[in-house]
């Protein structure tokens, strides 16, 4: 919870620097949105912040598991058996790679 009110903090902070010039009246026809805003700056805040921690090979296994489904009491949906017999007969034949 603190991560997500600080980069929010951040995000609002770099927006304001960033589009100062922006004039946002509300007694004036809409020209722009603050979400385009922010999601302008959070898409650059996003792009820094993954340069900073690259990908490293060696934690594939670990990241993979983190974004597993967790053991549940119910069975996990899956595609209709019509629909996975016509895959496999696509990948027979070529026609997909999924």
């Amino acid at each position: 919870l603190h991560g997500k009110l600080l980069y929010a903090a951040v995000l609002e902070k770099m927006t304001q620097s960033r589009f100062a010039n922006a004039k946002r009246k509300l007694d004036n026809p809409r020209r722009l949105t603050d979400w385009r805003l922010w999601k302008t700056v959070a898409d650059d805040l996003n792009a820094g912040i993954k340069a900073c921690f690259p990908v490293d090979a060696r934690f594939e296994d670990d990241n993979i598991k983190s974004l597993s489904e967790r053991p549940r009491k119910r069975t996990l949906q899956c595609l209709p058996s019509p629909i996975l017999a016509l895959l496999n007969q696509c990948r027979e034949m070529a026609l997909s790679r999924v």
